[in-house]
């Protein structure tokens, strides 16, 4: 049996056949251009290589006792044969061509650098660098691909200890290769409070405070047993910084009488954008911040697990935001604000108002009567959780707050959260430059039947005023129901709100309508079955109607309530 062939003799053999000029570009790390000479000469060593490789393939030494003709080769040589063809190839692909500008244009779409995305996609930067050399480089070298970093502790993250390893590294690694770029930090530990955790809080203060001018926007979310603890970075030189979000969690309020340090933001003079839940009833908070110079503002609208009640201790600094155009409220238990004759909040600039219930006993008095909204133009109305609180949580409080602004709201969106039809229809009257309109009340069993009816201009007295019309401006709306004896009479107001029958009655057209259609768990099949024959009669009466009008988008979507409370829910009691 004659003896395998040494890797040294193969690597001096197929080097011998490929000219130093394509061994030259072999080496190169930047983008390659062979020349049309080149790519002949390459093309002709890569059919030679690979000839070679299928000869050494079927000669390998490994498995073959027989002796041949020919000398067999080692694996490390086929090994070798093979990373040789495929480095020759690469030099024929388009993307080794690409120019390092291209390159980071394309590594820009490739990673997420909006507000809080998936934790995964903050290490994207991580994967490009994987893939090759090339990349790698570019990577490294592209400062603005390590201006977002995230962090991401489930409650299922047990390991704590490890931690601080983990997390001190990347944020030096993103804070090196970001060079002197400003750089955004989201850290989110929805585990419960324990010591091990202290030594990373105490690392995210060292590494905050150390770098403050750096952050651009700071999102932070943990247990607000830390936020004495995380308090500690300010006051520091945060000139850079335009968003900050602090979120509590406030599962822990009851365990421990918590009390939360002063938070000195007067060094922030680009803050633009604040968003804060604090350390829940037992806790005290003070903010220092130009509330002036803030276009958007959020108290307690995201908590984690619970109430933390920030409202009832800093609703009275909108009444310095003169700026804000956007404001997000979480609406707790009601609290007294100010005496008999509250103290009204003047926003002159906000445009968008969301209000979010939290609990089952909460109450929008509190938060929505004091306030005064001249330019409001999108209300937006939800809940925190998708459960059916069949408790009152409002009276007029809504349609007073648009009454005493005297607004031109162009957006009005209910979801998910309970909201009377008569406080809707009050709510209506007011907006007479309403646009979109979304109602998706909870439960979702309530019945939307005199909802339509007083969209329906239709049914308008005939020759009557148009300002009699309920929002005659209407063009896009979504509704939701669970009850198919109302599908006559949205179909009816769907016909007079579109085409010569909408001019006619002198209200602008719809352009888009949807309708979710929330099917109950509890029906016998002969139900069903009656059920479904009408969803089908109404969908290609609704597919039709949208035919005979170019201008008008339909959808109509059946889905099942989550829980089945929806269906037995008293909104009365």
């Amino acid at each position: 049996m004659s003896l395998p062939i040494t890797d040294s003799e193969l690597s001096f053999d197929v080097l011998n056949a490929i000219p130093h000029e394509i061994q030259r570009l072999l080496l190169n790390s930047g983008p390659i251009f062979p020349t049309e000479a080149q790519e002949h000469v390459i093309a002709s060593a890569l059919r030679s290589l690979r000839k070679k490789l299928e000869h050494a393939v079927l000669h390998t030494a490994e498995g073959h006792n027989e002796p041949r003709a020919s000398a067999p080769y080692s694996q490390n040589s086929v090994d070798q044969l093979q990373a040789l063809v495929q480095r020759l190839s690469v030099l024929r692909s388009p993307v080794k061509r690409l120019p390092s500008e291209i390159l980071t244009l394309i590594f820009d779409l490739c990673v997420v650098h909006g507000s809080d995305p998936l934790p995964v996609s903050a290490q994207g930067p991580l994967y490009l660098a994987r893939v090759c050399r090339t990349w790698r480089d570019n990577a490294h070298a592209y400062p603005f691909l390590w201006t977002y970093i995230n962090f991401y502790f489930s409650e299922a993250c047990d390991d704590r200890d490890k931690d601080v390893s983990r997390v001190g590294p990347a944020i030096d690694m993103w804070l090196e290769r970001s060079s002197t770029l400003p750089i955004s930090l989201t850290f989110t530990d929805l585990r419960v409070h324990d010591l091990a955790t202290d030594g990373l809080v105490h690392l995210l203060v060292d590494r905050l405070r150390n770098n403050s001018c750096r952050w651009k926007s700071l999102s932070l979310q943990l247990s607000c047993r830390y936020l004495p603890q995380l308090f500690h970075f300010t006051p520091c030189d945060l000139k850079a910084l335009e968003h900050l979000s602090i979120t509590g969690y406030i599962l822990e309020q009851r365990a421990v009488n918590v009390t939360t340090p002063h938070l000195d933001l007067t060094s922030a003079t680009n803050l633009k954008s604040l968003a804060y839940s604090g350390p829940g009833r037992s806790g005290g908070d003070t903010i220092d911040v130009d509330w002036d110079r803030l276009s958007e503002v959020s108290f307690e609208f995201n908590p984690h697990a619970g109430a933390s009640f920030t409202v009832s201790r800093q609703l009275r600094q909108l009444s310095q935001c003169h700026n804000i155009t956007t404001c997000s409220l979480g609406v707790s238990l009601p609290v007294r604000f100010a005496s008999s004759d509250q103290q009204r909040i003047t926003l002159p600039c906000l445009r968008t108002l969301r209000v979010r219930r939290l609990a089952p006993r909460s109450h929008a008095c509190s938060t929505v009567n004091p306030l005064v909204l001249p330019q409001l133009q999108t209300l937006e109305i939800d809940a925190a959780v998708l459960v059916c609180w069949n408790v009152r949580w409002h009276d007029r409080n809504f349609s007073n707050l648009l009454a005493r602004s005297s607004c031109s709201l162009e957006n009005l969106y209910i979801k998910d959260v309970y909201f009377p039809n008569e406080e809707l229809l009050r709510c209506l009257a007011h907006c007479r430059e309403l646009k979109s309109l979304c109602f998706l009340p909870c439960p979702r069993s309530q019945d939307i039947l005199d909802i339509t009816e007083k969209l329906d201009v239709s049914r308008s007295t005939s020759g009557g005023p148009v300002a009699s019309h309920l929002v005659p401006c209407l063009q896009e709306l979504k509704l939701g129901c669970t009850r198919d004896s109302c599908l006559e009479g949205i179909m009816g107001m769907l016909i007079s709100r579109v085409g010569a029958r909408a001019d006619a009655a002198g209200v602008d057209a719809l352009r888009r309508f949807e309708l979710v259609f929330f099917e109950l768990w509890h029906e016998s099949l002969d139900a069903r079955s009656v059920r479904l024959a009408r969803l089908d009669s109404f969908r290609e009466r609704f597919r039709q109607c949208a035919a005979n009008n170019d201008n008008l988008e339909v959808s109509f979507v059946v889905e099942v309530p989550y829980l089945p409370e929806y269906i037995d829910v008293n909104p009365e009691t």
